[in-house]
């Protein structure tokens, strides 16, 4: 089951879910695409971890409009799913309140707990990530080589 931040206004928003030993992202405006897939040691530091600083991770730009999130499928083909500012907006809000961790989203897959988690991110703060989030504050020490795009 995907989840989908309790703070979305929309149907158009990051969806997340745990599988096979993934965590896997997806564009809600685009369901039918395949998701990216990425492992829950990395979804935490690489993904949450920047987020919950208020900062852009590594493997999204900002781009016109928005953030472009650049990863691989399971299956290891490389494709970029695109967010609003709105859209990463509320995701922030959703990492921050706990309803991205890992085991939360595990919990969700297998039926064994609320969705929510239980504030493991950091606690919510209640006021969204800002319009642009600042790239010239990198999180550092967690880089990942994603490979080529394209």
């Amino acid at each position: 089951m995907w989840q989908r931040s309790s703070f979305c206004a929309s149907n158009a928003c990051v969806d997340a879910r745990a599988e096979g030993g993934w965590i896997l992202v997806r564009d809600s405006k685009q369901p039918d695409r395949e998701p990216l897939a990425i492992r829950p040691d990395t979804w935490r530091d690489i993904i949450l971890a920047p987020i919950d600083l208020h900062r852009v991770p590594n493997p999204v730009d900002p781009c016109d409009g928005g953030y472009e999130w650049w990863g691989h499928t399971v299956e290891g083909v490389t494709h970029c799913l695109t967010f609003t500012y709105e859209e990463w907006a509320a995701f922030g809000d959703g990492v921050r309140a706990g309803e991205f961790n890992p085991e939360a989203l595990t919990r969700r897959e297998t039926g064994s707990g609320p969705a929510r988690g239980s504030g493991a991110n950091g606690p919510n703060m209640g006021n969204g990530m800002g319009p642009r989030p600042s790239r010239d504050q990198p999180f550092a020490d967690y880089r990942l080589q994603w490979g080529p795009r394209g």
